[in-house]
């Protein structure tokens, strides 16, 4: 997945003829690039919203989500994919949640300030917030570490 604005400007600082350049065979053309208060976000159908910035684009790929209006926001097929426009969490949980199970990976749904590290031998869970936070049926005191062995 290519994120947003990866090709909408040259090193020129110009629209390109295709988006992105560097891409074989991907049919894209960025027509203008529309900025917009946050007070403004274009909700998607899916659930979420654009925020800030949304491509208008030209393509003959898939559109796999768009705005209520209908503006192309994530195109393409499973080998690459283009998102035009800033996603809000919701969003960004949602198209990478989706691309995720495309990809028979595995999720783990992960609470605001915690994260996660694996080693060949062991799985770190970090809770950075100021509070305790549960993850997996157990709670990771404030500032604190889970350790588990994987094998």
């Amino acid at each position: 997945m290519l994120g947003p604005r990866s090709g909408s400007k040259t090193e020129n600082f110009s629209i390109p003829d295709l988006l992105p350049p560097v891409i074989p065979n991907f049919d894209c053309k960025v027509s203008y690039v529309d900025t917009f208060a946050r007070s403004s976000d274009r909700k998607l159908v899916s659930g979420g919203a654009i925020r800030a910035w949304l491509e208008t684009v030209k393509t003959i790929e898939v559109i796999v989500e768009q705005t209520g209006d209908g503006s192309a926001v994530l195109i393409g097929d499973q080998q690459l994919r283009y998102l035009t426009g800033w996603p809000d969490a919701e969003a960004m949980t949602g198209i990478l949640g989706d691309l995720a199970l495309e990809a028979e990976l595995d999720i783990i749904k992960m609470s605001e300030g915690v994260r996660r590290r694996c080693t060949a031998s062991h799985e770190f869970v970090f809770n950075y917030n100021a509070e305790p936070v549960e993850f997996r049926d157990q709670t990771i005191d404030l500032a604190g570490v889970l350790v588990k062995r994987l094998f």
